[in-house]
């Protein structure tokens, strides 16, 4: 439960007047985010930015998958069998 200041504002909620209790959350936040492992959007994005893979592609490769149904039977097949 977060601990409350005598004005009854939460100190681990940011300042919503942009103080330095704000600068800390948020710094603290991206600390906490470099840390982990990049997601899904973070790799699509670096794929299309370093590797010069064009936008339209992603949209013509995810058309391509197949129903989440079949996908799902494919994955679950494929660790049963391990």
């Amino acid at each position: 439960m977060p601990t409350t200041q005598s004005s009854g504002t939460s100190s681990l909620l940011p300042n919503p007047t942009g103080g330095d209790d704000t600068k800390i959350f948020v710094a603290a936040i991206d600390s906490v985010r470099q840390d982990a492992e990049p997601t899904a959007a973070d790799n699509l994005k670096t794929l299309i930015q370093d590797c010069g893979v064009s936008p339209h592609k992603i949209t013509e490769l995810v058309q391509e998958l197949p129903p989440q149904r079949f996908a799902d039977v494919l994955v679950d097949f494929y660790f049963a069998s391990m």
